[in-house]
Formats: structure tokens, sequence, C-alpha cells
């Protein structure tokens, strides 16, 4: 029971070990070239664009209060007469004298004329006993509203799709390389041939002194270099096999 365990083991030892390489280098093509394989064209990148408009702000208009103005102005009166003196008029100065009145030299205090501005000002006019006309004060626009732009309207540009390298081109049969779509044209069968005949050497086939050398040495039809270890180990999975089936033929045997 013990020596059938510890053959399945080891012939369970020589699968993984021999399929470990392989998956690792599978595992290291895939990783170098994206996942995409070997062969395959660059593809360029896809750019696009978006427009920002201009970022504005306003600017409300600057007012201030503003009113229309008056005042009373004191007049005088003077006294015009004919020349008998039986007839005098009061006039207030400038204000026309009629014909054949002259002045009597004598002179009151007249009605008071109001004047008053018809434009609204922030400050009074120039003079003396300006009021502010009730009810007449407004808002004057010093600095109108207005819109600033804060930030110029741009434009923005960026990757939509990244762009990938172009893979190694894949290995032929014959050790050399095949191009990928778009990368060359595919090598055809008389470029591969004459490699093949210029490589052969010119020498006499002779037998190999140990035929389990070239075993040793490469894995068939993978070119994988074995170590001297795996075929060893080989072996000792071969020779506990034998003694296995042995032991139970022997108990088969009455």
């Amino acid at each position: 029971m013990h020596l059938r365990q510890l053959t399945l083991a080891s012939i369970a030892l020589v699968a993984v070990v021999s399929v470990a390489p392989s998956a690792a280098a599978a595992g290291a093509a895939t990783s170098a070239d994206g996942g995409r394989g070997c062969g395959r064209p660059e593809i360029p990148p896809v750019y696009t664009s978006i427009e920002h408009p201009a970022v504005t702000e306003t600017e409300p208009a600057v007012t201030e209060p503003a009113w229309r103005w008056e005042r009373s102005v004191p007049t005088t009166e003077r006294e015009y007469a004919v020349p008998e003196g039986a007839e005098t008029v009061w006039l207030v100065d400038g204000v026309p004298v009629p014909e054949g009145y002259t002045a009597t030299g004598a002179t009151r205090a007249g009605v008071p004329v109001v004047e008053s501005t018809s434009a609204a000002s922030a400050t009074a006019p120039e003079g003396e006993g300006w009021t502010v006309v009730p009810d007449s004060q407004v808002e004057l626009v010093i600095t109108p509203e207005r819109v600033v732009e804060v930030v110029p309207a741009w434009v923005e540009d960026f990757i939509a799709v990244p762009g990938q390298a172009a893979t190694k081109a894949c290995p032929d049969r014959e050790g050399g390389t095949v191009a990928g779509a778009g990368v060359g044209a595919p090598a055809t069968g008389a470029d591969r041939a004459a490699p093949v005949r210029a490589a052969a050497p010119a020498v006499p086939a002779t037998p190999s002194p140990n035929p389990s050398a070239g075993s040793a040495r490469t894995l068939p039809a993978t070119g994988t270099p074995v170590p001297p270890w795996l075929v060893a180990l080989g072996a000792a999975c071969l020779v506990a096999g034998s003694l296995l089936v042995r032991g139970g033929r022997a108990r088969m045997v009455p």
C-alpha cells in the first residue's frame, strides 16, 4: 500500500514539474504582450475634447441718491409815477417800466420768488438758501451693471481610448519568426525552407553513445531544456511502478 502511494505521488510530481515551465512561459508571454497575442499591430490612441464655456460674473450697477433742489429768493419793489404824480405803480426789479413813468425812489419788499432745479443732483447748486424738494429722491447710476469674464472659454483634450504598442512577431516551427497582422507579410514555405537547408550540417550522422542523453537535454517536439534531476526522477518512478506491479502479481499467486 505504501509503495503504491509513493508511486502515484512520484508520477504526480513529475507531471507538475513538467507542466510548470510551460505554464510559466505562457503566463510570461501573455503579460508581455498585454494579452493580445503575438504579431499584433500598433493601435493608436483615440482622442476627444470638451469645450468649456467662459466663466462670467455680473457686477451690479453703482448708484448714489440725488434730489431736486429749491430756494426762496427775496425781491424788491420800486415805486414809479407819472409826471403829474397822480398815479403810481410798484414794480419788482427787472420788470419793464411803463412809458411815461419815472421812479420816485421809494422801495419795499416784494413777494419772494421760488427757484427750483429741473434735474436731480447729489449736491445743491451754488448759492445760499437751497433745500431739498420733498419726495424728489432718485438713484443716479454712476456705473451701469456689467458682465465681467472671470475665466475665458477653453478646450480640454484628453485620451478617450489608450493606444497599444505592436506585439512581437510570432515564432514559427523552424525557430524563426512569422510576422503578425499589420506588422509584415507572412513568411512563405520557401522562405522558411531556405534557412533550414542552410543550417543543416554536412557531416555524417553518428549514433549517440548514450541514447538517454538527448532526451535528458530537451523534451520531444518542444525544444524545452530538461534538467538531469527530472530525468532521474522519471526513472525512479518507472522503477517504483515496476515493483508495484510485481508485488501485485505475487499476491495473486496462491
